[in-house]
C-alpha cells in the first residue's frame, strides 16, 4: 500500500464516520419524543382523575417527571452539541477541489521545467533543492483533512455518547413512572 492510499483510506473512513454521526441523531429524537408523549399522557390522565389525588404516589410521579424533564434537557443539549456544536457548526477541512490540484500540478511542472533550464545553464552549480511532488502535496491535503475529520468526529462521538447516557437515564425514569402509573390503575380497579 502506498502512502496516498493510506491517507485516502483514513480520509474515507472519517468521512463515513461523519455521515454516520449525522444520521445517528434520528433514533434519540424518536425516543425523546416517545418519552415526552408518554409522560404527557400519564400526567394528563392522573391530573384528570380525582382518585389519583388520594395517593402520595402521584407526588412521586410528578417529581420523577420533573427529574426526567431535566434529564431530557441534558440529553437534548448533548444531542445539539453532537449534531451542530450548539449552533456554531463544526468546521470540516475538505481536501482541495480538482481545479486547485490541476493548477498545482501545472505550476509544479512549470517550476521544474524552469529549474531544469537553470540547471543546464549552470552545470557547475549543484542544485539539491527538491520541491514537493504532486503526490506529496496530495498526501499533505489528505492527511490534513483526515486529521481534522478525526478530531471533529471524536468531539461529536463523545457528545453523542453523553447524550445516550442521559437518554438511558430518562428511559429508566419513564419505566419507573409507568410502573407507578400502572400500579395506581390496577389498585383503582380493585377497589
Amino acid at each position: 500500500m502506498n502512502k496516498i492510499d493510506f491517507y485516502k483510506e483514513f480520509y474515507l473512513k472519517e468521512l463515513g464516520v461523519k455521515n454516520e454521526l449525522n444520521n445517528a441523531i434520528n433514533i434519540p429524537i424518536i425516543i425523546i419524543s416517545s418519552i415526552v408523549a408518554l409522560h404527557m399522557f400519564i400526567l394528563s390522565t392522573a391530573l384528570k382523575s380525582v382518585y389519583f389525588y388520594q395517593f402520595d404516589l402521584l407526588e412521586i410521579v410528578r417529581i420523577l417527571s420533573f427529574i426526567n424533564f431535566a434529564v431530557i434537557v441534558c440529553a437534548l443539549f448533548y444531542l445539539a452539541k453532537s449534531y451542530m456544536n450548539l449552533g456554531f457548526a463544526y468546521t470540516y477541512i475538505e481536501i482541495g477541489d480538482m481545479l486547485s490540484f490541476y493548477k498545482y500540478d501545472k505550476d509544479l511542472i512549470k517550476i521544474n521545467t524552469e529549474r531544469d533550464l537553470q540547471t543546464e545553464k549552470n552545470e557547475d552549480e549543484n542544485s539539491d533543492e527538491t520541491l514537493p511532488t504532486f503526490e506529496e502535496h496530495l498526501e499533505k491535503e489528505l492527511a490534513a483533512s483526515a486529521a481534522n475529520y478525526f478530531n471533529v468526529n471524536t468531539k461529536r462521538t463523545t457528545a453523542l455518547a453523553t447524550a445516550k447516557k442521559f437518554l438511558f437515564g430518562s428511559i429508566a425514569f419513564t419505566l419507573i413512572n409507568s410502573t407507578i402509573f400502572i400500579i395506581l390503575i390496577v389498585t383503582k380497579n380493585q377497589i
